[in-house]
């Protein structure tokens, strides 16, 4: 099926949540891989667990010829995470605090039980961070995610793709300043304060600026490492 206008990353995974007739549904984007134990996993964890909103599993990092390829931020999320146990759960404010730690649920990895589902849940008014919007708002809502600690998908990482083209400028981190700090006020109104002061110090938007702009400046993009250090002063002083 093709949309007959562009309806941007948030409206076309809307779309797709909207014209699935399953109870369950993923939205596998186009160059990645699942794994053969995928479905299995997400259905019986589902099964395991009613009430959550979705299930996700850890990803692998794989280039344009599907071979692992590292990632030093990837790498830095897998160390931030803690699934912990078969099948842990994410949620309340530790599961929020663990998010804006560093996202290390990764989106397309996500298998949504279409009735816990809000119409139309992902804003299209990011470009970039309508996942984490999503999965911040549902647990500041009671909602539940539960994690499938084994990699059963494979994300592709490639030059081309919009999470590079958004990185290489500093629209990605843009909004990731704005939604944390969208989030660190609606936790405060929660009286989640610890979450509140994890999206106030935006420490992982920091780290990864520096890293970016250590990148930059090795590869002489000047201009590059002087946008990302405008940003990066926007986001200690926001």
């Amino acid at each position: 099926m093709r949309n007959q206008t562009n309806l941007g990353l948030a409206g076309n995974w809307n779309q797709a949540l909207r014209i699935s007739d399953t109870p369950l549904v993923t939205l596998l984007h186009s160059d990645d891989e699942l794994h053969p134990e995928y479905a299995e996993c997400v259905i019986s964890t589902h099964m395991a667990y009613p009430n959550a909103v979705a299930v996700f599993t850890r990803a692998s990092i794989i280039d344009t010829d599907s071979k692992p390829v590292f990632s030093f931020p990837d790498r830095i999320k897998r160390v931030i995470e803690s699934l912990k146990g078969p099948a842990p759960t994410v949620s309340g404010e530790e599961g929020l605090n663990g998010l804006l730690r560093g996202q290390y649920i990764f989106c397309p990895t996500l298998c949504y039980r279409a009735s816990r589902l809000d119409p139309d849940p992902f804003q299209p008014r990011w470009r970039m961070v309508a996942d984490l919007e999503f999965l911040a708002t549902t647990l500041l809502n009671g909602g539940e995610f539960v994690g499938i600690p084994e990699e059963l998908y494979s994300y592709r990482r490639h030059d081309k793709s919009q999470t590079a083209l958004l990185t290489a400028t500093t629209e990605r981190f843009d909004e990731e300043i704005e939604i944390y700090g969208e989030l660190s006020t609606r936790a405060e109104a929660l009286g989640w304060l610890t979450a509140a002061r994890t999206a106030d110090t935006k420490r992982i938007i920091r780290l990864h600026l520096t890293y970016r702009i250590i990148g930059d400046l090795l590869h002489g993009r000047r201009e590059a490492a002087r946008s990302k250090r405008t940003a990066l002063k926007s986001a200690s002083h926001a």
